[in-house]
């Protein structure tokens, strides 16, 4: 369970079939765009192949990473297949610098804390129409095949997990009626977001490893949107709930629809770990010096080590902490644990080398 703004009500909406949502440039408020730019400037960038679709072929990315593509494998939209040059275009994440950047944290839809071996968008083009893969058939088997180094050698089968979130909500407004009772209304509004990254895990498919343990492959699924290879973390810890207090330049501008970018923003990073997780839910209502967020409900492993980034940007100056911490337990008669932060002001290459920073820690 995880904690939600009052007075709304959300409701997500799978993806498309084939659909890859690409988050837009908030434009609301000068902050967010500030912030926005300096993430998006900053973010995973495209690396973009050209390919005969007729022959097919192998190409490696500049992580070492290898897409086996087969003769005839894709389809347009009037479901022929696809003939001629096609443009495959692939994201790769392996950094936790460049999961906050790419806003591409792993948190499972249940609040659990992944362990990443790799997170890969794939998109094939041809004359800047989008291409689909041919659907898998014994008779034309035609997946795409990913494989790459395992630096950790982890040697079992780990899960796929989905992640692209495009959901819908609805307004929930509430006052007091003509008889001075407290009655809460659903509107007719409806609103289209993005969470940013809230993955699924894909049953009964994994990336496997080679029999020495050297490197790990999957056979890409029949769309396209973003993967992650990874592993449940810390399972037999007990949970708290984190509360992370901004005691000074808090952007009052956030809020909780869950639109990506945020004036002010909180992850946390495990220490010696690929794992990056989003604090996403707002603190209600809170006092001066009490603003901030609040993690999944009992979603926090108590006594992991790591680091919190708080970042604000307020009248287009960058603040942020980092800082080491081990998750606590909630002190007597408290269901929460606190951490507060005291911003400084930074600029966006020291901002952005403190990003970097995290991903030797």
């Amino acid at each position: 369970m995880f904690a939600m703004g009052i007075l709304i009500s959300a409701c997500k909406k799978e993806p498309e079939p084939h659909y890859i949502y690409e988050p837009k440039v908030p434009g609301n408020f000068n902050n967010v765009k500030t912030l926005s730019d300096f993430m998006k400037k900053n973010a995973v960038k495209y690396e973009v192949f050209k390919m005969d679709a007729t022959k097919g072929g192998v190409i490696t990315s500049k992580n070492g990473v290898k897409y086996y593509v087969p003769a005839y494998a894709f389809t347009n939209s009037s479901g022929m297949l696809a003939t001629g040059m096609i443009d495959i275009s692939i994201k790769e994440i392996f950094e936790a610098s460049d999961m906050i950047l790419s806003d591409k944290p792993t948190l499972t839809n249940k609040g659990e804390i992944l362990q990443s071996f790799g997170e890969f968008l794939i998109k094939v083009e041809q004359n800047n129409q989008p291409l689909k893969p041919l659907l898998d058939s014994a008779q034309f088997p035609r997946k795409m095949r990913v494989t790459w180094v395992n630096k950790s050698k982890y040697r079992q089968g780990m899960p796929l997990w989905d992640g692209d979130t495009v959901f819908t909500w609805t307004e929930q407004i509430a006052g007091y009626n003509h008889e001075n009772k407290y009655t809460t209304k659903t509107t007719t509004n409806q609103y289209y977001g993005f969470k940013g990254i809230d993955w699924r895990e894909r049953y009964a498919e994994f990336a496997s490893p080679d029999a020495s343990g050297d490197s790990l492959s999957f056979e890409l699924p029949s769309f396209f949107e973003w993967l992650n290879c990874d592993v449940l973390n810390y399972q037999s810890n007990a949970k708290t709930t984190v509360l992370c207090y901004f005691e000074n330049f808090f952007n009052n501008e956030t809020s909780t629809d869950y639109m990506g970018t945020q004036p002010s923003m909180c992850f946390f990073k495990p220490v010696n770990t690929k794992s990056v997780v989003k604090l996403y839910n707002l603190i209600f209502d809170a006092p001066a010096g009490k603003e901030g967020f609040l993690s999944y409900l009992n979603g926090m492993p108590v006594g992991v080590t790591g680091y919190f980034l708080a970042i604000t940007v307020k009248d287009g100056k960058f603040y942020s902490q980092s800082k080491l911490e081990t998750i606590a337990a909630p002190q007597a008669g408290k269901d929460y644990t606190p951490i507060s932060f005291q911003l400084k002001e930074v600029t966006e290459a020291q901002l952005l080398a403190e990003i970097k920073g995290l991903d030797s820690k």
